[in-house]
């Protein structure tokens, strides 16, 4: 990558070491509990770096920035449609999570100071990511990746603790109708594109996953997902409650995938 990347800190537990786990698709709210839990062990130096890579049913999460009119059915409408509604606190606006779109939320220990330089690491990523399927990305006037003025990659992260959660989405072969449902993040008559429509056809999702991974540097170490459940919620690990993000966990958990379920 032409960007430079905040090493993982040394001397701490993990540092140059990256954990990934591809998890495949995830209801948005279990992601987001799995994610401040191990945001949580990080803070704490008891876990490495970690790459969370997923899928999200059909959901439009609004951002600490966002405004209910950048919504633009009513909400009963988006229901029948399948789509879930989600409050977060990550940077940004209103955006579409749905399957066809990579997620990824790196879990990462940053050296500050970092966030302008992290958002244009994560960015850098995507359009790495994109230039090895030969498509050329570059930035725009907003944050973000796009492909002759299309939107094509996203990013809206937080950062507690200097610890970064949240991250990236990357369209691959998603129905992009939703995203006429909203304002894409803020940005009114945005054009999007995907992968598939850049390509003329539709990558391999796993191809995707492998040349993202790619991106982050270290002693990368993959993770299956029942790992990562009982890493992040290990009895005998318990997280302390300073170590939490300041306003704690969200208020309603969504359903758990079944690999997140205990026999």
């Amino acid at each position: 990558m032409s960007e430079f990347i905040p090493p993982p800190s040394r001397g701490r537990p993990g540092g140059g070491v990256l954990h990934y786990s591809h998890l495949g698709l995830v209801p948005y709210r279990s992601a987001l509990l799995l994610q401040e839990r191990l945001a949580a062990l990080r803070a704490q130096d008891k876990i490495p770096d970690t790459l969370i890579l997923l899928e999200h049913p059909p959901t439009i999460t609004l951002g600490a920035s966002a405004s209910e009119s950048d919504i633009l059915l009513p909400r009963d409408t988006l229901a029948r449609l399948g789509i879930d509604i989600a409050h977060t606190r990550r940077g940004g606006n209103v955006t579409y999570h749905g399957p066809g779109q990579l997620v990824a939320y790196p879990i990462f220990k940053l050296n500050g100071p970092f966030i302008r330089r992290w958002v244009r690491v994560l960015e850098s990523a995507m359009m790495e990511t994109l230039a090895s399927f030969g498509i050329e990305a570059s930035r725009g006037d907003s944050i973000g990746v796009r492909v002759q003025g299309k939107k094509i990659g996203f990013v809206g992260i937080k950062i507690s603790r200097a610890v970064s959660f949240h991250g990236i989405s990357l369209n691959v072969d998603p129905d992009l109708k939703p995203f006429s449902y909203i304002i894409p993040c803020a940005c009114a008559g945005d054009a999007i594109t995907s992968m598939e429509k850049e390509l003329g056809q539709a990558p391999q999702m796993a191809d995707v996953v492998d040349a993202l991974i790619r991106q982050f540097p270290g002693e990368r170490m993959p993770r299956a997902p029942e790992e990562l459940w009982s890493i992040a919620f290990a009895e005998d690990a318990p997280v302390e409650i300073s170590a939490l993000p300041r306003r704690g966990l969200p208020d309603r958990v969504g359903p758990k995938p079944h690999w997140l379920r205990r026999p």
